[in-house]
């Protein structure tokens, strides 16, 4: 789409790279909004940053950098997993009760039976005795007045004399 430089005049530019119009004959280009990029002359339509990498700043004809792979935190001395799906203005670190298997592309909610402390690539198994529900980031011990036949079940002891005390696997 191309603009018009100034209200009067007879000629219409393109767009340029980093900036878009979204009809023809405006006065001025707009610089490409922060998470998206404008690669080509004469977008009407900036582009989503794609998933992998991150666009941090507005006007850019072509993303700020790619997700960065998984290392050492500086900060916290741990290894540290980030995620940019599409759109992303900055990388975000794995959160507490995900997984992020494909590094740099989602954040997946840690399945019954595991859990998935801060910055996890793989799951990890819940141990016996204890209860893991879909999203846990922490192990918890199955509950007491209740069982845990496997780390994803939870069952409630019924009245009838039996007895489970926190941490029962039968009752």
């Amino acid at each position: 789409v191309s603009y018009a430089p100034d209200y009067g005049m007879n000629i219409s530019l393109l767009a340029p790279q980093g900036y878009y119009a979204l009809q023809a004959g405006l006065s001025c280009p707009m610089p490409c909004p922060i998470g998206k990029i404008c690669p080509s002359y004469g977008l009407s339509i900036p582009k989503q940053c794609p998933a992998g990498v991150f666009c941090n700043s507005t006007g850019l004809d072509h993303i700020t950098g790619p997700c960065p792979e998984p290392g050492p935190d500086q900060e916290e001395g741990e290894d540290i997993v980030y995620v940019c799906p599409e759109g992303a203005i900055n990388p975000i670190p794995c959160p507490l009760g995900y997984h992020c298997p494909n590094v740099n592309l989602t954040a997946i909610p840690c399945p019954s039976g595991h859990y998935c402390p801060n910055r996890t690539i793989d799951p990890v198994q819940c141990d016996l005795t204890y209860y893991c529900p879909l999203g846990s980031f922490s192990l918890s011990l199955c509950p007491k007045g209740n069982y845990c036949p496997d780390s994803s079940t939870i069952t409630p002891c019924n009245n009838n004399g039996q007895y489970c005390p926190m941490g029962s696997i039968v009752p």
